[in-house]
């Protein structure tokens, strides 16, 4: 995550760094000599505000400078791109391009993903289902009063187990709170918000929307976060 954070800050530039060849000591002579052509997405992107935000747990005193935003901006080595389809064709169409995307586009579209070093132990974990699923246990989600802490989007914890991979989040349903008149649409009954009700809790227990959403890419919260 260190030479990510010093990619990402324009303090690495090149394929050929020493930083890099010491996380490939087999294949350091494959490291091709050519800058590095990195893809970001805006701040406002979730995608970005997961990538950024693990970079800048591990990495402080590298991602908390103006300066990186500064340069990705002002250098031909770095391309904004709108979206995670935007990104993932500049990655795809560009050679020695580096890039990040959500897992499952990553797996959906066959991307090469690389293997990072987590800080927890020697050697790298590799992007799967499991290893998402061992770092949202190790990550601080509940607060004492076993609630959802209001700072967990960014909330990586320190308990890295060795298997965990270090990019994690969890989205969200967004539901009314209330089911007074002035809160529903119009035509709604107690009817429909019962089979909402039914839908909602069909999707937290079925084992085939499980089993759905670890095709698509994604983990699904373990059963004490549910």
């Amino acid at each position: 995550l260190e030479v990510l954070a010093r990619v990402y800050s324009c303090n690495i530039s090149s394929w050929r760094d020493p930083a890099i060849a010491l996380l490939n000591p087999d294949a350091h002579h494959l490291l091709p000599d050519q800058p590095i052509q990195v893809g970001y997405m805006p701040d406002t992107a979730g995608t970005s505000s997961i990538f950024f935000d693990a970079l800048t747990e591990h990495n402080p005193d590298i991602m908390e400078s103006s300066a990186g935003a500064r340069c990705m901006s002002e250098s031909s080595a770095y391309h904004l791109r709108d979206s995670n389809s935007r990104i993932v064709a500049f990655a795809s169409a560009t050679p020695y391009a580096l890039a990040y995307v959500d897992y499952a586009d990553a797996t959906a579209l066959d991307l090469q993903v690389a293997d990072l070093a987590n800080g927890a132990c020697e050697g790298s974990v590799r992007a799967s289902i499991e290893t998402i699923d061992s770092m949202l246990k190790s990550m601080e989600l509940l607060d004492g009063e076993n609630e959802l802490a209001s700072s967990t989007f960014s909330s990586y914890g320190t308990a890295l187990k060795q298997i965990s991979w270090p990019m994690v989040s969890y989205t969200y349903f967004v539901i009314r709170s209330t089911s007074t008149a002035d809160r529903l649409r119009e035509g709604t009954t107690c009817d429909t918000v019962r089979a909402t009700l039914k839908l909602l809790i069909w999707m937290y227990t079925s084992d085939t929307v499980d089993a759905t959403i670890r095709s698509h890419g994604f983990s699904p919260l373990s059963t004490d976060l549910k």
